[in-house]
């Protein structure tokens, strides 16, 4: 429940009594409007009425032993309303949007936000993507990096590959990422030269959003034998 002291309380579902509560209160200033959790259990969010540059609305991991700085949102906007309204917020069913109500400081306007809970995840990038020579038909190797900010990987990383060659699209299988982040793609390239394309992804995980890279690979004719001979 928002509550005016701390930003929230925690109350048990049977008897109402009062529970540990492990979130951080809001900061000092901010009138708290609106507490939500996602069906999943996955995320937290708090909304508030703030001045200046404090955030309006904190979406965060519910899972408070989570280390992750949460999404913070000012609503400072003639266009966007100022302030969170008491109980305008909701989750959606599946918890990947929370949707905000937000106000003017009268309460004679009103605005409706969508926002993306995939947003306070932390980033990932696919970086340092090289490759050696890239013959037709011949061995192809790349290699390239994860990088995950902020959180260890939940789950050992896994890097998707597809081989786009003109209109034919081909899913190569996955490889892991080593405890560095360094990883190594290795494939035989087609018998034809010309551009190859390889779609690097990382799915993300429970605390880490998605990444693509594009790796684009001009393929080149093998060199033709050279058949020595005396004279005849």
């Amino acid at each position: 429940m928002a509550d005016g002291d701390r930003g929230t309380v925690l109350l048990s579902g049977q008897d109402a009594r009062f529970l540990g509560n492990p979130y951080t209160p809001l900061p000092q200033g901010v009138a708290p409007t609106a507490v939500a959790f996602s069906p999943d259990g996955k995320w937290f969010a708090q909304g508030g009425a703030a001045s200046g540059d404090a955030a309006d609305l904190t979406l965060a991991f519910a899972d408070s032993s989570i280390e992750r700085q949460p999404l913070r949102i000012s609503f400072e906007d003639e266009a966007a309303g100022h302030r969170v309204v008491p109980r305008g917020m909701e989750f959606s069913a599946d918890g990947e949007q929370l949707f905000v109500v937000t106000s003017d400081h009268e309460g004679t306007r009103f605005w409706l936000h969508t926002i993306q809970t995939r947003e306070a995840l932390a980033a990932s990038r696919i970086v340092d993507v090289t490759h050696g020579p890239a013959v037709a038909g011949a061995p192809f190797r790349a290699t390239g990096r994860l990088d995950l900010d902020g959180l260890a990987a939940t789950e050992t990383p896994r890097i998707t590959v597809q081989r786009l060659t003109g209109a034919e699209v081909s899913d190569l299988p996955p490889f892991p990422v080593a405890e560095d982040g360094t990883f190594v793609l290795e494939d035989v390239l087609p018998g034809e030269a010309g551009n190859v394309q390889y779609v690097l992804g990382y799915a993300g995980d429970e605390v880490h959003y998605l990444s693509e890279y594009w790796l684009a690979v001009d393929t080149v004719e093998a060199p033709s034998p050279v058949t020595r001979g005396g004279p005849r």
